[in-house]
């Protein structure tokens, strides 16, 4: 495949800070917003303290205190939000335990294109942005549709770039276990009405491996149990919610992933080092798979070897009524077949002789080994985030604003060898690797302007994704026996090449307007059109190989909303909200949602929050049309354009306030979540003789599930002294499935964290941060129906010097006790080592 190299050139960073510099010094700055004012919660400034919501703020100089390399590590305090690692990569965005796909990640109030399936949405999110290019993190937890729309179920992150203010540069380096990153920002002041500023990041992500073995063996009748397996095990993360038996999780951790849980895959797709399932998912949820011992997706299912003992599948490896499957049991042999050459493992006749069923000869073992060096994606990431201002400086206030972002991934990853079980030890996996190429660009324009009764911003923007793959096996051929073509089978599981491509795009216009009334009312109002557009492979139904079709397929909404911060008198505030929706598909929604502030005295405020959201369907749950091998059997998933949107009924109060040196707040929220999209089988697998239900063989998107999930939120803390804080929170989430009470995994029940800081705040001083995480009864699916509970702490330490020079030093330590868990992901301590100079 051919990639962008303009990276190597060194002209590419000089180039972007000359751009930046080639105007005068300031004559002016934009204020810089506080900790203490919001703009994400109501769509306008509003001081947190009368915000009914939950809110939480992270500042720049939160994110530099704490030296990370990566805004997952910034947000990995925050309150009740779930940050749970897939293996080696990406992450779930969970909040007050919704799933990931119910989180909205707004970048300067825009979307952000991406995966678009319950499993991979938001998943590769924060590690395709720029820590040192944020200003401020807003988090708003609860519903927000009735302003933003679909996805904004559990809450809103907002992330707010820097935009220009003051001429300089500031140049740094990161590096640590993770990753080793470079970058530049150059701000240029303001020259005349001119303002600009560039933000360029180039981050090497190292390759880390790890030694994978896993030797299954199939008994008679069915799947049987998962020998021992050392090395990946099921894997935190994105919160399945009810039906998905555990793998609501990251399909192909590669970056292709969308592989909904089924029975609990706990593989989830293709984790470098499960040999095979080769992570091109997208498997609907299910949790109703009969006799597959938990599936722990690591390239087929036990029996995967290429028809390793599934006699009952019509035209693959062992023709019905022709001797079946050698120790299968479960086929009627019929009649003497001479030898025909066939390979024990693969259902065909073997050697010479008479195969009357299973009693011609001897059971074989059917499985597969797996032993070998797994790696995670490795490689270059770069972005490159321009921002022009043409402040008009009239009366209204007016600014005319530009963005440019451009990002670009090459990203390498290897699996371990994998084959059959003795005799023959059939080669299904050797050499295997897979490359990524991925491409985004975004544009954006906005005009904003401001008077005594009016504050008003129109906007446009476009932005575009574009993912490409390319997988080699290097394993060898299998020859054709008869009329048996065993390498065609085994290309089903085990392709030697194989492509995927997808192409995101999504289009928005987009206006609002504040309206101030009087000393009352604050009324903020505004419409939206979007245009969402998504062409890939997995939309054509193809099998896996070098040749794919992709096909095409487009989604279009326009909505208005309205909103009231009313003012009813010095102690009580009421925001009602409202916002009207309109698909192209589905037709119409409506999503209400009120909350109030009461100020009982000027240290203590009570708020109530009720509101309803939704997630619209995507295309993929839409129009999904992929095969996907799944052992000795190959999987079709199938979109539905019938679906309606996921709804919820949303709740939460709380009291808060603070008393000198003390603050604290203490929440209680509960969510019931209607017509979840999950996967339905509607065509089985099954066997021949029996008729039980061994596999789905079709399966399609469904509105089917329902789930309530309850929890409070308690935070407490002092500031000591000037230099001095400590906080802590307390979380605890209680998710079930509603059809069968069954508790929804991913999931902590509780969460408890601790923070201490030391900042002297002098120019050349010093600053220190250690953090505690505390988990308990972390649900991870283990089986049909069965959660397995972790309990865990994890300790953190930061330490930052400063030179009035302009020189910032910060070294870290995560994970101090060297705590691991293959199975959470959690791979032990790490450093990281963070220098900048600010010129």
């Amino acid at each position: 495949m051919k990639y962008h190299k303009f990276w190597q050139n060194t002209g590419f960073i000089s180039a972007a800070v000359l751009l930046s510099l080639t105007s005068s010094p300031a004559a002016g700055a934009t204020p810089v917003q506080t900790r203490d004012v919001v703009v994400t919660a109501s769509k306008t400034a509003t001081e947190v303290r009368t915000v009914p919501q939950a809110v939480e703020v992270i500042t720049a100089k939160d994110i530099q205190l704490l030296g990370c390399n990566d805004l997952r590590s910034v947000l990995a305090y925050a309150a009740n939000l779930n940050l749970s690692r897939a293996v080696m990569t990406g992450n779930a965005v969970s909040l007050r335990g919704m799933n990931t796909d119910h989180t909205l990640i707004l970048v300067d109030g825009r979307r952000i294109v991406g995966e678009d399936t319950k499993e991979t949405q938001n998943v590769y999110a924060f590690q395709r942005l720029s820590p040192n290019d944020v200003a401020r993190i807003e988090i708003v937890r609860g519903p927000s549709s009735s302003l933003y729309g679909s996805e904004a179920i559990g809450g809103v992150i907002n992330i707010i770039t820097k935009a220009p203010q003051k001429e300089g540069v500031t140049v740094g380096v990161n590096t640590g276990t993770d990753n080793t990153a470079v970058f530049v920002h150059a701000d240029s002041g303001k020259h005349g009405k001119w303002s600009s500023s560039v933000d360029v990041r180039l981050d090497r992500i190292r390759k880390q491996t790890r030694h994978v073995y896993e030797r299954v063996e199939e008994g008679q009748g069915g799947m049987s149990g998962h020998g021992d397996m050392q090395g990946h095990g099921d894997m935190p993360g994105h919160g399945d919610m009810p039906g998905h038996g555990g793998m609501q999780g990251h399909g192909d951790m590669q970056g292709h992933g969308d592989m909904p849980g089924h029975g609990d895959m706990q593989g989830h797709g293709d984790m470098p080092g499960h040999g095979g399932m080769h992570g091109h998912g997208d498997m609907p949820g299910h949790g109703d798979m009969p006799g597959q011992g938990g599936m722990q997706g690591q390239g087929g299912m036990p029996g995967h070897g290429g028809m390793q003992g599934h006699g009952d599948m019509p035209g693959q490896g062992g023709m019905p009524g022709q001797g079946g499957m050698p120790g299968h049991g479960d086929m009627p042999g019929q009649g003497d077949m001479p030898g025909q050459g066939g390979m024990p493992e693969h259902g065909g006749m073997q050697g010479h002789g008479d195969m009357h069923g299973h009693g011609g000869m001897p059971p074989m073992r059917r499985g597969h080994i797996t032993d070998g060096e797994a790696s995670n994606m490795y490689g270059m990431h770069r972005r490159i985030h321009v921002t022009a201002v043409y402040d008009f400086e009239n009366k209204e206030h007016n600014k005319f604003r530009v963005d440019l972002g451009h990002m670009n991934d090459d990203f390498h990853a290897q699996y371990p060898y994998t084959t059959g079980l003795e005799p023959l030890r059939l080669v299904y996996n050797k050499d295997k690797e897979e490359w990524y190429h991925n491409t985004q660009n975004d544009i954006s324009a906005e005009y904003t302007g401001r008077t005594a009764a009016h504050d008003y911003q129109i906007r446009t923007y476009y932005t575009t994704l574009k993912k490409e793959s390319y997988l080699v096996n290097r394993r060898p051929l299998l020859p054709k026996f008869g009329p048996m073509d065993f390498e065609r089978m085994l290309g089903m599981m085990h392709p030697k090449v194989d492509v995927d491509a997808a192409d995101y795009h999504t289009w928005v216009v987009e206006g609002k307007n504040t309206r101030y009334i009087g000393n009352a009312h604050n009324v903020t109002y505004g419409g939206e059109y979007k245009n969402v557009f998504y062409e890939g492979t997995r939309l054509g139904g193809s099998q896996a190989g070098a040749q794919k079709v992709k096909k095409a397929h487009a989604v279009s909404s326009y909505a208005g909303f309205i909103e009231d911060l009313w003012q009813v008198n010095e102690k009580l505030l009421v925001v009602p909200s409202l916002r009207y929706e309109h698909n192209s598909r589905f037709g119409s929604v409506v999503t209400p949602k009120i909350g109030l502030t009461y100020e009982a005295t000027p240290h203590i405020r009570f708020k109530a929050n009720y509101g309803k959201g939704y997630k619209a369907p995507t295309i993929s749950e839409l129009y999904m049309n992929m095969n996907h091998a799944m052992g000795p059997y190959v999987v079709s998933i199938i979109g539905n354009p019938a679906l309606q949107p996921e709804h919820a009924n949303c709740y939460d109060v709380s009291v808060e306030g603070e008393d000198g040196k003390l603050f604290m707040k203490a929440t209680y929220f509960t969510n019931r979540v209607h017509n979840l999209i999950e996967g339905r089988t509607v065509e089985w697998y099954q066997n021949q003789k029996t008729h039980e239900n061994i596999m789905p063989k079709r399966i399609q998107y469904d509105n089917i599930g329902e789930a309530q999930i309850n929890g409070t939120e308690f935070m407490i803390g002092a500031h000591l002294t000037p230099a001095w804080t400590v906080k802590a929170q307390y979380n605890y989430l209680d998710a079930e499935d509603v059809g069968d009470g069954s508790r929804l995994s991913r999931r902590p029940e509780t969460t408890t964290t601790v923070q201490v800081r030391y900042d002297d705040r002098r120019a050349d001083g010093i600053a220190a941060v250690l953090s505690g995480r505390f988990i308990g009864n972390y649900g991870q699916a283990v089986g049909r129906g069965s959660i397995k509970n972790y309990s865990y702490h994890i300790w953190d330490i930061m330490m930052q010097k400063k030179w009035r020079s302009g020189v910032t030093l910060t070294f870290g330590i995560d994970n101090l006790a060297n705590m691991k868990n293959d199975n959470l992901s959690i791979g032990g301590r790490a450093w990281r080592l963070a220098g900048q100079w600010k010129l």
